[in-house]
């Protein structure tokens, strides 16, 4: 019987475990105009990459916070550039496996047929991730579904200085 016990909390310890996460913002307008995820591991960057997604808003909106003592990450996640309005992007869930976060996300399009409005719009989400060791970025691949695709696009996020630096 305690075999048993342990083979099944060894099948539990190598299980996906659920991740709660914040939904920091969702929009249609980002001031980075490519498919990528991009971290935040500070405060400072995180205010970095939102003025950076806001950079064409004048007044620069005030960042979503979290509470201060919640250690975490910030994860954006941008579809691109799609050519009229009615795309969006959600995350359905968070996992995590053997120290990796995987970040299911799902892009909506206008339904087949309807009357969009054609303009260039940039689909993104900001979610708040919880990470208690600050001297490491956490490693983050977002599976992204586009309109209805069943084979999700692998993005692994980058960190935010990284992508900067390299732009």
């Amino acid at each position: 019987m305690k075999i048993i016990a342990l083979l099944a909390l060894l099948a539990l310890s190598r299980a996906p475990m659920t991740v709660h996460f914040q939904v920091l913002e969702e929009g249609i307008h980002s001031g980075i105009a490519q498919r990528v995820a991009l971290l935040a591991t500070t405060g400072d960057t995180w205010h970095e990459l939102f003025r950076r997604i806001h950079k064409n808003r004048m007044p620069l909106p005030v960042p979503p916070e979290v509470h201060k003592e919640e250690p975490g990450v910030y994860l954006y996640v941008g579809a691109g550039v799609r050519n009229t309005a009615g795309y969006r992007l959600q995350v359905d869930r968070v996992e995590m496996k053997k120290g990796v976060f995987t970040v299911y996300a799902t892009e909506t399009c206008p339904p087949p047929g309807s009357a969009a409005l054609t303009v260039l719009t940039q689909p993104y989400v900001v979610i708040f991730l919880p990470w208690d060791a600050p001297d490491v970025v956490p490693q983050v691949e977002v599976l992204l579904c586009s309109c209805g695709e069943e084979t999700p696009d692998t993005l692994r996020a980058i960190p935010w200085e990284q992508w900067k630096a390299a732009e």
